[in-house]
């Protein structure tokens, strides 16, 4: 029960902590304030709905989050904690194949011919050619990048402006950066199967 108690307060402490940035960007937003104070009226009042409906929501949880009754909390904290460790269990397992797939795929036990190490020698080659390729994209597209850019304008009344555009290309680095390993894992799980067993029937030495 008192871990059960213990969790409920972290989730709590956790929906509290951006509530008063939350309320103070509110609190400017209303009064035209900060950054809002050059934001068109229309596109301040659709921010200041999305804020309000985000406070509403963490207020809303954070009272369901009291209301639980002890039988209620120990329920809800113990089926969370199943779910959580069948998902570590889950992944753990999927590693584990995906790893004894792709070291039976690069390694080849005593009964293969000896041209394995040339192989072996061969994927480490296109894996470390790729492997450039990637970190260097990875870098044009985020490390090498600006922000956005700024834009400021004058108007005939003496009043400026400033924009701020934001650059899209990072965020596709950042994307890329984090689909690629997750597109090598799974091709490495679907076609390591594949891959071993070729090798077995192509490189078996069947006359022993």
């Amino acid at each position: 029960m008192e871990n059960a108690a213990s969790w409920r307060n972290e989730q709590i402490e956790r929906l509290q902590k951006y509530m008063p940035r939350l309320k103070q960007r509110i609190a400017n937003a209303e009064a035209g304030t900060g950054d809002y104070s050059e934001m068109p009226e229309n596109e301040r009042n659709e921010r200041l709905e999305k804020m309000h409906a985000s406070l509403d929501k963490r207020e809303k949880k954070i009272a369901e989050y009291e209301a639980l009754s002890d039988d209620e909390l120990l329920k809800t904290w113990e089926t969370r904690n199943r779910t959580n460790k069948a998902s570590r269990l889950f992944t753990g397992i999927i590693f584990l194949i995906t790893g004894i797939f792709y070291k039976k795929a690069l390694s080849a036990p005593r009964y293969l011919i000896d041209r394995r190490a040339k192989q072996t020698a061969t994927w480490a080659a296109v894996g470390g050619f790729f492997t450039t390729i990637y970190l260097k994209i990875t870098k044009v597209l985020t490390v090498d990048q600006p922000s956005g850019w700024t834009t400021k304008t004058t108007y005939s009344s003496g009043r400026t402006s400033t924009d701020f555009t934001a650059n899209p290309i990072p965020l596709i680095g950042c994307v890329f950066a984090i689909a690629t390993p997750i597109c090598v894992l799974l091709y490495v799980l679907a076609f390591s199967p594949l891959v071993v067993i070729i090798s077995y029937l192509r490189n078996y030495v069947w006359h022993k």
